[in-house]
């Protein structure tokens, strides 16, 4: 009678150890699946949107001056007129393709705009956010892996158990 008392008390101790370390586990997980960004995470999805706005702010301007240019020059030379015709559609059209400001002070001003991010970035609280996400993943990963681990754990604990008393 003693050894089974003792036994029911040490699977006790001993799933109530690993349901305790599962929790924590289950937790962190938990929180890393649902905290928010770092400032690392956020500088870099900036910066990748800045290199893509100056491309874009670039191939845009190639083709705004390629379209004054050939609009002058067709209008100057294969009308044959004694002064050029005004590029104001051309004008015109570039302005309506520049309304997405932030492509065009990214374009025009890179550093400034980094500057201006970085002072704003600054006034945040970034103690609730989570660690970056390239480290979140790998941690993820093995949280994960030690959830199963435990699980298997307990229920084997708790098969143990009932075989002990089954038996």
């Amino acid at each position: 009678m003693f050894n089974l008392k003792k036994l029911f008390q040490d699977a006790h101790s001993a799933i109530r150890s690993e349901r305790a370390e599962l929790e924590k586990v289950q937790a962190r997980l938990a929180f890393l699946k649902n905290a928010p960004a770092c400032r690392s995470d956020i500088e870099t999805v900036f910066d990748e949107y800045d290199a893509a706005a100056q491309a874009e702010y670039s191939a845009r301007m190639v083709r705004h001056i390629t379209d004054i240019a050939d609009y002058g020059r067709f209008n100057c030379s294969v009308a044959r007129q004694t002064s050029c015709q005004p590029v104001s559609p051309v004008v015109h059209q570039i302005a309506a393709q520049h309304r997405d400001l932030s492509i065009v002070l990214v374009g025009l001003f890179p550093d400034l705009v980094r500057a201006a991010r970085a002072k704003l970035l600054d006034t945040f609280d970034w103690s609730k956010s989570g660690p970056p996400m390239a480290e979140r993943a790998k941690e993820i990963e093995q949280l994960e892996k030690t959830e199963v681990r435990l699980k298997a754990k307990i229920a084997d604990f708790e098969n143990e158990l009932r075989s002990a008393i089954a038996g």
